[in-house]
């Protein structure tokens, strides 16, 4: 549908001097029409259509918890939207989760290589990407739970930290 003019009335599209070009499923015109003066009513407000044209990673946690409500009420799947609104909180605290094991690890190594503690860092942190990119593609497609996919990372990563702190905090202790 194309219009010279439009405005929105609150419910409805109201559209003067257009056409209609209706397609088959080969992409090949089958209809065509004009019109002086055409309503189209639409139950969803403005803000709810262009909402939906913004992507999970565009969108903040409360408009992802409503996507979430509707996607729900009518059927649609929500794995992406559930795994994009735990992932606007799971990696922030990422940071702390880098904190206990790159502390950990910085301590591990005496002075004189420091080189091998940054390499190490810069490992870590690009493992930590894969197994995110990872467990969110499992997470958006279903195979994984989306919560679960979005706090994986941040769950192994720290309790690998947790494990390399009272590790050191042992070796420490003997001394």
């Amino acid at each position: 549908i194309t219009a010279e003019t439009g405005r929105w009335t609150g419910a409805a599209w109201q559209l003067q001097s257009g056409k209609v070009y209706g397609f088959d499923a080969d992409g090949i015109l089958s209809y065509s029409g004009s019109f002086d003066e055409l309503s189209i009513p639409i139950e969803q407000s403005v803000e709810e259509i262009l909402s939906r044209s913004r992507t999970p990673a565009e969108m903040g946690i409360g408009e992802l918890v409503r996507r979430i409500e509707v996607a729900r009420r009518t059927g649609q799947r929500v794995d992406e939207f559930v795994v994009e609104m735990h992932l606007k909180i799971s990696l922030p605290l990422a940071t702390i989760v880098f904190v206990l094991v790159g502390g950990t690890m910085s301590l591990m190594f005496n002075p004189r290589s420091r080189a091998v503690g940054v390499v190490a860092g810069l490992l870590l942190v690009a493992f930590f990407q894969g197994v995110l990119w990872w467990t969110q593609t499992l997470g958006r497609r279903g195979v994984m739970n989306p919560v679960l996919s979005a706090w994986f990372p941040d769950i192994v990563f720290g309790l690998f930290g947790m494990v390399l702190f009272l590790w050191l905090d042992r070796l420490a202790s003997r001394e």
